[in-house]
């Protein structure tokens, strides 16, 4: 492919203008084309075949060249089992049917299918971490090459230089994808333009070399910097507005926390109130109920000591009563005696007139003496009793003014009870309203602060957001300046490369004019 000095004199001209870092080979055969891979000084080369035999001799070929790698793979745009015809000439081996070129070859004939799994370029290229430097050059070597370009992938963008085998007239043969107007279209779609063809000996088919329009992708990169600035600028100011929002925000949330932190504190003291109302409440219960105790039963010392009252007073009664008796009887016999006194005196003056009456008067006077004895016994022992019974009477007396006294202390605490027990119904009612109240204030404040907490936590989700979002966009606007610096060195390189190689180019047009002329 490469053996004409025309297209060998673009290549060697290209070669200075883009020197080869790594070049891909896509059905490379036995391995001619090394001779000129070593003149070129090519360090790194991927050579890819299909066919098994041509592929033992490529291995054999390279295996004592560092740098050169021989790979087994049929290349095509998508994985999956293709047919792979082998050709009575075996530079046609490939997935188009050999009769389909009858109009340019007569006698070239199907040999043998095989039923080979494809692989695309790009995977192929993922697989070999044994390469030392990007592919910069590739050169496809079969038909139809727009299916071995179209599964480049990413690695397309490194392309600089694409040397490709293609059909120049296209009605003579129909197959897609290996005419040279479809791969124009593709590879302009991509940056590349063809600035050399040469036929083969069959006109109907040639080799095209496609270079990278560096110009274009100048001005491409060019727009996409400024896009990439645009960008940056919007992120930037997103980023302003993102961290004054969160700012915002993270003022609001420090609002809501103090507030939060003032509520909790004012329901924690309201539930030190209602706490200490409780106790207080429990404490008035509890003084309620011994007051109550202390009540009934100085109720029922009450109607004790009123019992004891009315029967000491009876008892005091019926000693009047028997005190009067013994008075009036005591004032008889008084009486009774005085009546003796003056009958003794009678019959002593009547002694001596009446001395025949004196045994009857001696045995009346003994027998009065003797009644004497008892009734002054008797007398002695009333008058004792009696004054026992006046003892026992100022007693009683003073023991009904204590009782009295007493009576009225009891019914004077009774009545202090009374208004302590009304008092305590009263403050009770008091406490019963604050508690409901306070109840209800319970209520609202944790409802204020269950809300504020969401809010507190919705606000704190949307600061961790615009945290996040902030710190994408910084990483962003980093990995955009970095890009930028990135893309404004490359842009000057490639700027300086340009300008060489424009002047390059200038000098190898006029070298091969000169050489057409002469």
């Amino acid at each position: 492919m490469l053996s004409n000095q025309s297209l060998q004199s673009w290549v060697d001209h290209l070669r200075a203008i883009f020197p080869i870092t790594a070049i891909v080979h896509v059905g490379v055969g036995s391995g001619h084309i090394l001779t000129h891979y070593a003149g070129w000084g090519v360090s790194c080369a991927l050579l890819i075949e299909a066919e098994e035999t041509l592929f033992q001799q490529l291995a054999s070929a390279t295996q004592m060249q560092e740098g050169l790698i021989a790979h087994k793979a049929l290349i095509s745009d998508k994985e999956c089992s293709k047919t792979f015809f082998l050709a009575s000439n075996p530079n046609e081996h490939g997935v188009i049917k050999p009769e389909n070129f009858t109009d340019l070859w007569r006698n070239l004939k199907t040999q043998e299918e095989r039923q080979i799994d494809s692989k695309t370029l790009e995977s192929v290229l993922n697989s070999q971490n044994t390469l030392a430097a990007p592919v910069n050059w590739c050169v496809i070597d079969c038909l139809p090459a727009l299916q071995v370009i179209q599964g480049t992938g990413k690695f397309i963008e490194d392309l600089e230089v694409v040397i490709t085998r293609a059909i120049l007239k296209e009605e003579r043969c129909s197959e897609i994808g290996a005419s040279k107007n479809e791969l124009d279209i593709f590879l302009a779609s991509q940056g590349f333009y063809c600035i050399a063809l040469e036929e083969e000996r069959q006109p109907a088919l040639g080799s095209l070399v496609y270079i990278r329009n560096w110009k274009n992708k100048y001005r491409v990169t060019n727009l996409q910097l400024e896009a990439l600035t645009g960008e940056k600028r919007t992120l930037q100011e997103s980023q302003d507005h993102h961290a004054k929002l969160a700012s915002e925000r993270q003022v609001q949330l420090e609002q809501l926390i103090l507030s939060r932190d003032e509520e909790t504190t004012k329901s924690q003291g309201l539930q030190q109130q209602l706490e200490a109302i409780g106790k207080l409440k429990d404490e008035a219960a509890k003084e309620s109920e011994e007051l109550r105790v202390q009540l009934e039963a100085l109720t029922g010392e009450k109607g004790s000591l009123l019992e004891s009252r009315d029967h000491h007073a009876k008892r005091a009664s019926e000693w009047q009563v028997q005190l009067e008796q013994l008075t009036l009887l005591r004032d008889e016999e008084t009486t009774k005696s005085q009546g003796l006194q003056k009958q003794l005196e009678a019959i002593g003056k009547l002694k001596d007139e009446a001395e025949k009456e004196s045994k009857e008067l001696k045995v009346q006077l003994e027998a009065l003496t003797g009644e004497k004895r008892i009734l002054q016994e008797s007398r002695d022992h009333h008058g004792k009793l009696a004054s026992e019974r006046q003892v026992q009477l100022e007693q009683l007396t003073l023991l009904r003014d204590e009782e009295t006294k007493k009576s009225q202390g009891q019914q004077q605490q009774l009545e202090a009870i009374g208004k302590l027990k009304d008092e305590a119904e009263k403050e009770s009612k008091e406490l019963k309203v604050q508690l409901e109240a306070l109840t209800g204030e319970k209520r609202i404040l944790q409802e204020s602060r269950d809300h504020h907490a969401k809010l507190a936590s919705e606000r704190q989700v949307e600061i961790s957001a615009l945290k996040i979002n902030v710190q994408k966009a910084s990483d962003r606007i980093s990995s955009l300046e970095l890009q930028i610096a990135e893309q404004k060195q490359s842009l000057q390189l490639i700027n300086d490369e340009m300008l060489k190689a424009e002047a390059q180019i200038e000098l190898i047009t006029n070298v091969l004019l000169r050489e057409d002329r002469i």
